[in-house]
C-alpha cells in the first residue's frame, strides 16, 4: 500500500469513525440537557484514566468514547499482521477480547495489500469475543460505514474487495468456532489466535485459561498479544504456558513500523467541540488532545509455529 492509498485508507476510517460517533452521541445524550450531557462524558472520562489499573464498565458511552482508542488498534493490528509479512489463501482468525473489532480492519487492510500484490486470498474468516456488546456494537457500526465510504473511492478497489472476502461473527457460541476450526482444518487454512490489550488486573487467571483453552483447540499458526507498558509481567505470565512449547518460537516486544502515522482530523474536530458542554472537570482538557494513529509503549508478544513458517519459507524459495 503506498503513500497515497494508505492516505485515502486513513481518510475513510476517520470519516467512518466520525459519522458513525456523531450519529450515536446523538442517540445517547437525546433528552439529556447539556449539564447532564457533560455528567455522562465526565464519567466516562474518568474510567478511560483508570484504564490502567481496572476494567471500564464497558457500557455504550465507553464504547462511544472508544474512538480515543481504536485508530492507534487498528493501527496495531494491521501493523502486526504486516510484520510477518505474508497473508496465506485462506484464513482463521479468532481475535479473543475483541473490543471494538480492530483486529478484523487489520486483518482487512492487510488483505487488501496481498491482493494489490497479486496474491490469491480466498476465504478470510473471524471470530471475534468480547464480553462488551456495546464495544462490538460499536466495531460493527464503523465496520459497516467504513464499507460505504470505501465503496465510494475507486483508489481502495483493493480494500473494497478486502471486506467483502472477510466473513466476520462477532461473539460466536462455541459450535461455531468449532465450525470454523473444523472449516480451517479441511481446506488447509492458516490459524490466527489475537488478544490485543485484553489484560486487566483482575482478569488475569480466566485470561489465562481462555487463551489456554482456545490455543489448544485451535492449534494456531501465529498468536498475537499485547499490554501496555505496565501490564508487561502479567501479560507475559498468562502466556507462560506458551514458553513450554517447542512448536513455537516467541518473539518479544519486536520492532513494528508504524503503518499509519498524524492525526484523525473529522473524529478531532468533534470532539474539541464537547468543550462547548459547560464544565470545569480536571479531565475536560483531554477533550482538546488530538485523536492520533500512534500507539504509546506497549508489550507485544508473538508466537510463530516452527513448521508452518518454515513451510512458507520453502514455499517461498529460502
Amino acid at each position: 500500500m503506498d503513500d497515497q492509498t494508505k492516505q485515502a485508507v486513513a481518510n475513510a476510517l476517520d470519516n467512518a469513525l466520525a459519522t458513525v460517533v456523531m450519529r450515536e452521541y446523538g442517540s445517547l445524550s437525546s433528552g439529556l440537557n447539556p449539564i447532564q450531557r457533560a455528567d455522562r462524558v465526565e464519567d466516562t472520562l474518568k474510567s478511560f484514566n483508570r484504564i490502567g489499573y481496572e476494567m471500564p464498565n464497558y457500557d455504550k458511552w465507553v464504547a462511544l468514547f472508544y474512538h480515543w482508542y481504536q485508530p492507534s488498534q487498528i493501527n496495531l493490528a494491521y501493523s502486526l499482521i504486516k510484520s510477518i509479512t505474508r497473508v496465506p489463501e485462506r484464513l482463521y482468525v479468532v481475535d479473543y477480547a475483541c473490543g471494538a473489532l480492530a483486529m478484523q480492519f487489520g486483518v482487512a487492510l492487510a488483505v487488501a495489500d496481498a491482493l494489490e500484490q497479486g496474491q490469491c486470498v480466498s476465504d478470510v474468516r473471524i471470530d471475534s469475543i468480547d464480553p462488551s456488546q456495546a464495544m462490538v456494537n460499536m466495531g460493527q457500526k464503523i465496520w459497516e460505514q467504513f464499507k460505504l465510504v470505501v465503496n465510494k473511492d475507486a483508489r481502495l478497489r483493493h480494500v473494497r474487495s478486502a471486506c467483502e472476502i472477510i466473513s466476520p461473527q462477532t461473539n460466536p457460541t462455541k459450535v461455531a468456532i468449532d465450525g470454523n476450526i473444523k472449516w480451517a482444518t479441511f481446506t488447509e487454512s492458516s490459524r490466527w489466535f489475537s488478544a490485543l490489550h485484553a489484560v486487566y488486573p483482575d482478569n488475569k487467571d480466566s485470561l489465562q485459561w481462555h487463551t489456554y483453552d482456545r490455543i489448544r483447540s485451535l492449534n494456531p499458526d501465529a498468536c498475537f498479544a499485547t499490554a501496555i507498558s505496565r501490564k508487561g509481567r502479567e501479560l507475559r505470565d498468562i502466556w507462560r504456558f506458551m514458553d513450554d512449547n517447542a512448536n513455537y518460537d516467541r518473539t518479544l516486544n519486536p520492532s513494528i513500523k508504524r503503518q499509519f502515522t498524524g492525526e484523525l482530523p473529522e473524529i478531532t474536530r468533534w470532539r474539541r467541540n464537547l468543550n462547548a458542554l459547560p464544565s470545569d472537570n480536571e479531565y475536560w482538557s483531554w477533550l482538546n488532545e488530538p485523536i492520533k494513529w500512534h500507539w504509546h509503549s506497549l508489550n507485544i508478544l508473538i508466537y510463530k509455529s516452527r513448521s508452518y513458517w518454515s513451510y512458507l519459507d520453502h514455499l517461498d524459495g529460502y
